[in-house]
């Protein structure tokens, strides 16, 4: 059996998304955390409503996160492996004042075979002095996706 799991996912796995591939993903459920002096408490969670769609490059390397016709995010992959893609990126770095900006940082995986989308995001100061970010915010949430025709 292991052996044929090995032959499926050498032979199939990279033309699951051979080419850029536009996904559509709806949200499922969500988890917000907040902290407050040094602890992580748990804000909300729930189900959640809304779609999204993404767009996947593996030749390129690319995510994009698409919002309306004029306003994409476009990310690079920081790793692919034969079950997932992942990709972290600074979504909003701010202004520096007072050696600290306000940075909102995220994370995204997506199993190539069940096509879950797991996301993080990350929000907090950036410290200049110490190069250490501090976390203020902390949400996840679990989209599933279903490829679009083209």
């Amino acid at each position: 059996m292991k052996i044929l799991l090995t032959l499926f996912v050498l032979f199939f796995s990279p033309l699951i998304f051979a080419e850029e591939v536009r996904l559509e993903c709806k949200c499922k459920e969500f988890i917000f955390y907040k902290f407050k002096e040094n602890k992580k408490e748990l804000d909300d969670e729930g189900d959640c409503v809304g779609n999204k769609q993404i767009s996947l490059d593996v030749n390129n390397q690319k995510l994009t996160i698409h919002h309306n016709e004029k306003k994409n995010e476009e990310y690079y992959l920081t790793e692919i492996t034969d079950d997932y893609l992942y990709s972290e990126y600074t979504i909003l770095s701010g202004v520096k004042y007072k050696g600290k900006s306000t940075e909102h940082r995220g994370k995204s995986k997506l199993n190539r075979f069940n096509l879950v989308l797991e996301q993080q995001r990350f929000i907090g100061d950036f410290i200049y002095s110490s190069n250490s970010f501090k976390l203020e915010y902390e949400m996840h949430t679990t989209h599933q996706c279903y490829k679009l025709e083209k």
